[in-house]
């Protein structure tokens, strides 16, 4: 049986938990109208609404709305440049070094993401998004310890952690070690039910220990919660090709290519399962 899972970190929107401006708010209107649009994830009405106030008095607040709301509408550098100025502005904002680690991280400034979270952690040592985000970095960079280890301490600072929990068990995957990465996937599943990268995740470890059936569980979860991500699709497909049920396998390459028409791996894919020899396979 084939191993043909991809690990990955889930998309942005699950490893960036609520940023909103904890005891920042200003008594401007206007401002507070921009943390409003922030947490109903209307980012360009926030834009807007925080380089208005700006015009009026730059503080390092409405800097860091306005950096949150960049990130979010994937202007990045532009994003970076506001939270540099914010933290000029007040540098002892563990939280926006936090999320300046973030913004960093999508730019690949790996190394200065790292003395982001460094700070943030510096001066806020119970912060555990800090540490989390410092072990994606880690990640990333492929040392895998580190990245544990600071995964293991978010979760100690706060066990209700899920993302945590769903990056450790990605570790713990990519070193083999299935039944530890299970284990976490389902803490998280148990923690955050519509983490739908943890039903995902743990659809791959158990597909990898030869569970085929708990795979198509995990991924038809997955599915049934985020319908746009190709990597599910993809996923599930793969598991009906290595059965030999080409059709269902076909259907799915063919569904994820709507979501990711430039993944050269998945038009091979469906490529071979459109070759002759289909055996109907039941889940």
């Amino acid at each position: 049986m084939k191993n043909s899972f991809l690990y990955k970190f889930p998309p942005r929107a699950s490893i960036i938990i609520a940023i909103l401006a904890v005891g920042c708010a200003t008594p401007q209107a206007a401002s507070e109208d921009g943390w409003s649009q922030l947490a109903r994830r209307d980012y360009q009405t926030a834009l807007s609404t925080f380089n208005q106030a700006l015009q009026e008095n730059e503080t390092a607040e409405l800097q860091a709305g306005r950096a949150q709301a960049l990130y979010f509408l994937d202007q990045h550098i532009a994003s970076e440049s506001a939270y540099s100025r914010a933290l000029a502005l007040n540098p002892e904002q563990a939280q926006w070094h936090m999320e300046y680690a973030l913004v960093q991280i999508a730019c690949q400034d790996y190394a200065d993401g790292i003395v982001s979270c460094n700070e943030a952690i510096r001066l806020q040592p119970q912060l555990a998004k800090a540490f989390h985000n410092r072990g994606f970095i880690y990640h990333v960079q492929g040392k895998l310890g580190a990245a544990e280890a600071d995964f293991s301490k978010a979760i100690d600072l706060d066990p209700n952690f899920a993302e945590a929990y769903n990056s450790r068990g990605i570790v713990h995957a990519e070193r083999r070690n299935f039944q530890a990465a299970i284990k976490d996937f389902q803490i998280a599943i148990r923690i955050q039910p519509e983490m739908a990268s943890a039903h995902a995740n743990a659809a791959a470890s158990n597909y990898a220990l030869g569970r085929a059936e708990l795979a198509f569980v995990g991924l038809n979860t997955a599915i049934k919660i985020d319908r746009k991500n190709s990597l599910f699709f993809k996923n599930r497909g793969r598991i009906y090709l290595d059965l030999g049920n080409r059709t269902k396998a076909a259907d799915d390459f063919e569904q994820a290519l709507v979501y990711a028409p430039g993944d050269a791996n998945l038009w091979k894919l469906l490529a071979q399962a459109r070759e002759s020899g289909d055996k109907r396979v039941q889940e």
